[in-house]
């Protein structure tokens, strides 16, 4: 019964809709004076008054047209006449007359929700006073009949969309207004046709569209262009006429979104601005509008999204922002190549067509989609673009010399056409906790794969990397592979490692094939080598791989010729065998046992091929050498012969023997060859890799004249002396070659004076003697001129004091007694000095001079002068080994390390053994008389109760034949605190020391300690007999760091290069001051003992096997200083 019900209930519904909707479209009719007898219509219905047309949905009018074609005088729709049907979504009216409430109020029922209006006519000049809230659109179309006066955008407030155009260009243009206050009203569109334009303030806007005709700079409102706060977008076309573009609309006032303008502009005299914010641009200005060749506006706006222009004349590409996603540029003459658009990241589309580019498409076009039409490119499309081509809107026609080229399809073309590989190249990785599927590669596309599986790819890099999400639920548990669509071609992707397998090996001439499975698309991933030689990856897919061998060094010929494929990724190596010789195709046959240790399965037989270091049924035995020939740098183990081969000079069974390149002179002594390093050991006096070139040095040189002469030379040269040369000093001695023998050289030099350096280079190898060479003066200055106390000889520069007097300079008290006393430096008969008679004295004393005594500490091995409270005591210090760069290598303390050997009433020897095999003799002779003698051709006295010192070095090693020897001295200076008789205090005076007379361009050098007016005299003379010879030395005063206050002097003799012996000859003498006085003394009635002059005379022999090389030259200054009074006055010195 329901059921019954409610189908009476739709038939009377039916019937009462039809009949009301029918009644309504014939009462309008009448208004033209025609009637219908359908409610709806399937085609125009044309009557001589009126063609009309009604479609209906469902028996009510959707759409309803009027056309009257003889309108009788009068006809006016009304309200009335249009608002009685049902629910018309569009009445569309051709050549109508309306009057100005025919839409109905605000709050009225619709007449339809979108109106149509053709050249039609109002009334009141307006199209209607208002209109529904329910009407969404009006469109209106006019020509030169229609009466259209005003628009005012207030009638038309609650549209939705609002289109105002012209179908005649006769039409007069109505005036539009705004006269919105406020923008409460919204319209998503509005469409407009004016000569003026009006104020946009309260007009809100979604998109507005207007075309300016007849524009004018003056009259066309271009003012109003700097209020457009409440539209989002705004399409100006301001026609064909020439103005000056309107600079207002860049203003910051405004709030577009997007922008457009069209027209015909004047060419800009200044840069424009665009206003900020703006998200997309598009402009066609004509081709004047640029300032010499470039975008005539001064910046574009950061937030630019889009940038069109259109021929604007440009020659220079212009600078987008960085986040720009969208270029369109048409008929503007770049010319040159395409742009570099890499930096742009989110470009996603560009359009240059007509703009002159050359050259070939960059590969960085791959990251967007775009139109290159009608420009002058060459080459071949990017892959990236053949590849996705029926995917994208893309399009580069209009360029004769750019092809196409294919799409490389792996399996089809690749294989059955035997093409070039493609660039599509994808790779997968799955994790397996969070199902996360990562594709990365080469040429992916802009928007990832396809699949089967359900899976949305998000874009994590264009053309490279793409990310999804495995869903379990829908497609169950991952397989190991899965196939993905790029491109159109289905690949094949492994979610794990999966192990490489060649199943058949095909080769044709250069060309091989390898048939299997889990390979992969990336060449870069894959390498083949077969029999020792790359050859190289043309195409690899998943499960084939294509080499070739593109040079002419080609594999060994064979059956089984090792052969490997390599994975970079997992570093995975398959090993195998491959037939080299024929061309045909084999199936690889597999082991048993799995071949261990690098050996490979033959492919032809199935069984194991080890690697030359293995053997056994599956290579798990492991060879062995001797020693395993020590390490690779000796020798290898021949793994066949399972013996070693030496190599690089090694030998042996284990090459643990090794050879030098040379006999390193071993026949003539020069060296001997190390067979733990393969190197020559040279012997002190040669040196180079063969021990061939003589390691030479200097151990003596002859004095000549000022005037120069010969000068004779000894040492050792040896028997090669390429490019010899010498020079003393500045000047070249210019030597004779035979008179060179391999100790002995002479030469002759030009005049000169003082002591100089000699510097002798031969074999490529320099040697310099330091101070070493010595012009003889004809006469020498003697200190202080003697004190005016005695007679200066000239030949040595001693003096030859006065009776009474002495010292080096005359200047020292020595006895009262004329007739007995003599000069501690008095010089030896010479027939070039005249007499040696003892020159009357120019003041003799007349006190009593006090009395010294020597002692020798045999325990210490030191000499010790006494007079009155003050102490002298001289003794060798050390033994110094020196480089070339005066650097100290070895420091032998001698101090109390003596052993007292013989001892008689006037001589002590004492011996002491350094370096186990170098013996050092030091002897001491007291002087009961006194004596002449010679030294290096100097004639000397030795005074009564002088002390004579020897030394003796033998078989002193030297680390280098650089380095040279240092003997030092100290000679050390106190008060002996004994209780004694004597009133002296009238005599107390500090210590000082005068090294003023040190000069290495003299003969005779002193030193001088005072104490108490008691004077130590050392004098040195700077010549030296070594190995028989008389040579030049030097003195040095060594600075005392160590000595912990004590008052003391270090005197160092720099010898010479001595191969056999060395003499040194100083002397030292302790003498009163000139300024001793007499002091009173109830004790000795005020008499003073007598002291007789001591002078300690020191000879020295060196005999060493490696010799120095260079001297040590201290610059000489007078040192002179005072010790504090009571700092040592009790001083402890050695006791006999």
């Amino acid at each position: 019964m329901k059921i019954l019900k409610y189908f009476y209930i739709f038939i009377l519904y039916f019937l009462f809709v039809k009949s009301g909707e029918l009644e309504c479209k014939n009462n309008l009719l009448l208004k033209y004076k025609e009637v219908a007898n359908n409610l709806c219509d399937s085609t125009d219905v044309d009557t001589p008054s009126i063609s009309f047309r009604a479609t209906c949905i469902n028996n009510i009018i959707y759409t309803l047209h009027i056309t009257p074609t003889a309108s009788p005088p009068n006809v006016t729709l009304t309200y009335e006449d249009l608002n009685c049907f049902t629910d018309v979504s569009d009445m569309v009216f051709t050549n109508v007359l309306f009057n100005e409430n025919a839409f109905g109020g605000e709050n009225e029922k619709q007449v339809a929700k979108r109106l149509y209006f053709i050249n039609c006519t109002f009334e009141s000049g307006e199209i209607a006073s208002s209109f529904s809230k329910n009407t969404t659109l009006v469109s209106v179309e006019f020509n030169e009949n229609s009466n259209l006066k005003n628009i005012f955008f207030l009638n038309i407030k609650y549209l939705d969309t609002f289109i105002l155009s012209r179908t005649s260009n006769l039409a007069k243009i109505p005036y539009i207004d705004n006269n919105l206050q406020n923008p409460s009203f919204h319209f998503r569109e509005i469409i407009l046709i004016t000569e003026q334009l009006m104020s946009f303030n309260g007009l809100n806007c979604s998109r507005m569209t207007i075309k300016v005709i007849n524009t004018t700079e003056n009259y066309s409102g271009l003012d109003f262009l700097n209020t457009i706060n409440t539209i989002d977008e705004l399409n100006l076309d301001f026609g064909d006429n020439l103005i000056t573009f309107p600079s207002i609309i860049g203003s910051n006032n405004n709030k577009l979104k997007i922008l457009s303008i069209s027209g015909k502009f004047k060419k800009p005299t200044i840069g424009l601005n665009i206003q900020e914010g703006l998200q997309e641009f598009s402009f066609n200005g004509g081709e004047l509008f640029n300032i010499n060749g470039a975008l005539p506006f001064l910046t574009i706006p950061s937030s630019l999204k889009l940038f069109y222009f259109g021929e604007i004349g440009l020659t220079i590409f212009p600078n987008f922002p960085i986040n720009i996603e969208t270029i369109l540029i048409y008929k503007n003459n770049f010319g040159g190549l395409l742009p570099d658009l890499s930096s742009y990241k989110n470009l996603s589309h560009i359009s240059f067509s007509d703009c002159g580019f050359t050259g070939t498409i960059p590969e960085s076009y791959c990251m967007f989609t775009g139109y290159l039409n009608n420009n002058l490119l060459t080459g071949f499309w990017p892959q990236c673009k053949i590849c996705y081509y029926d995917y994208f809107e893309e399009s580069f026609e209009g360029n004769p010399s750019l092809e196409k080229g294919n799409c490389d399809d792996f399996i089809l073309i690749l294989i059955l056409k035997n093409l070039e590989p493609g660039s599509i190249a994808p790779n997968l990785q799955y994790n397996n906790v969070s199902k996360e599927l990562i594709v990365y590669g080469e040429n992916l596309g802009l928007f990832g794969p396809s699949s089967i599986y359900n899976m949305e790819f998000q874009v994590l890099s264009k053309q490279s990397m793409f990310k999804a999400i495995w869903n379990e639920t829908t497609n169950g548990i991952i397989p190991n592979i899965i196939e993905l669509n790029f491109g159109g071609f289905i690949f094949k992707l492994a979610t794990k490692f999966l192990k490489p397998i060649v199943r058949s090996i095909t080769k044709l001439g250069s060309n091989y094939s390898f048939g299997g499975e889990n390979f992969s698309y990336n060449k870069e991933y894959f390498e083949v080598i077969i029999g020792g030689v790359s050859c190289e990856i043309r195409l690899i897919t998943f499960d084939i791989i294509k080499c070739s061998f593109t040079t002419s060094t080609l594999p060994n010929d064979g059956i089984d010729i090792k052969s490997t494929i390599k994975n970079f990724n997992s570093n995975e190596i398959i090993s195998f065998t491959a037939n080299t010789i024929d061309n045909k195709t084999t199936n690889v046959l597999s082991c048993s046992f799995e071949c261990l240790n690098g050996g490979y399965c033959s492919s032809t037989s199935g069984n194991c091929i080890c690697d030359e270091k293995y053997k056994g049924i599956n290579c798990d035995v492991l060879k062995t050498c001797q020693n395993n020939c020590i390490d690779s740098n000796h020798g290898y183990c021949n793994y066949t012969s399972e013996s070693c081969v030496c190599v690089n000079g090694w030998s042996g069974n284990d090459c643990s023997t090794m050879y030098c390149s040379s006999n390193c002179s071993e026949p003539l002594g020069n060296g001997k060859c190390d067979t733990t390093t393969g190197n020559c050991k040279c012997s002190q006096h040669y040196t180079s890799d063969d021990c061939s070139i003589p390691n030479q040095y200097i151990s003596s040189v002859s004095s000549v004249p000022t005037s120069g002469g010969v000068v004779n030379i000894w040492g050792w040269f040896g028997t090669v002396h390429t490019g010899l040369s010498i020079m003393i000093g500045q000047q070249v001695c210019q030597h004779y070659i035979n008179s060179i023998t391999s100790s002995f050289i002479n030469c002759t030099v030009g005049a000169g004076s003082g002591t100089q350096s000699i510097t002798l280079t031969q074999n490529s190898i320099t040697y310099t003697g330091n101070n070493i060479f010595h012009y003889t003066e004809l006469t020498y200055n003697c200190p202080k001129d003697c004190s005016n106390n005695g007679k200066c000889n000239t030949l040595t520069g001693q003096c030859k004091c006065n009776s009474g007097w002495g010292g080096y300079d005359c200047n020292s008290k020595k006895t009262t007694q004329p007739s007995t006393s003599t000069s501690s430096t008095t010089a030896a008969p010479s027939s070039t000095t005249g007499s040696t008679e003892t020159p009357t004295p120019t003041s003799t004393p007349i006190i009593e001079i006090p009395k010294s005594n020597t002692t020798i500490n045999e325990d210490l091995g030191s000499a010790i002068i006494n007079n009155q409270q003050t102490t002298y005591e001289i003794s060798i210090l050390s033994l110094i080994e020196i480089d070339f760069s005066n650097n100290i290598v070895n420091t032998f303390n001698l101090s109390n390390q003596w052993t007292t050997s013989v001892s008689t009433d006037n001589i002590y020897k004492f011996t002491q053994t350094i370096q186990e095999t170098c013996i050092i003799t030091y002897t001491i002779e007291e002087i009961k008389t006194e004596r002449e003698y010679q030294w290096a051709g100097l004639d000397l006295t030795l005074d009564k109760d002088s002390i004579k010192i020897s030394v003796s070095i033998k078989n002193y090693t030297f680390n280098s034949v650089l380095n040279n020897l240092q003997l030092r001295f100290e000679s050390l200076v106190g008060d002996n605190n004994k209780n004694t008789q004597e009133n002296n205090e009238c005599n107390n005076k500090d210590t000082e020391v005068d090294t003023s007379e040190i000069d290495k361009n003299q003969l005779l050098n002193y030193v001088t300690i005072s104490r108490n007016q008691k004077v130590l005299y050392g004098r040195f003379i700077n010549r030296v007999i070594s190995d028989s010879r008389q040579t030049f030395i030097t003195t040095s005063v060594i600075p005392n760091n160590n000595n912990n206050n004590k008052q003391s002097v270090i005197i160092g003799l720099n010898l010479p290069h001595c191969t056999n012996e060395c003499l040194i000859d100083p002397d030292f003498s302790v003498l009163v001051s000139s300024s001793y006085q007499e002091c009173s003394s109830d004790l000795n009635n005020g008499r003073a003992s007598w002291v007789l002059p001591v002078a300690i005379v020191v000879p020295c022999v060196a005999v060493a096997a490696i010799v120095i090389i260079s001297a040590v030259l201290y610059k000489k200054n007078r040192l002179s200083f005072l010790i504090a009074k009571n700092k040592l006055n009790n001083i402890k010195l050695s006791k006999k």
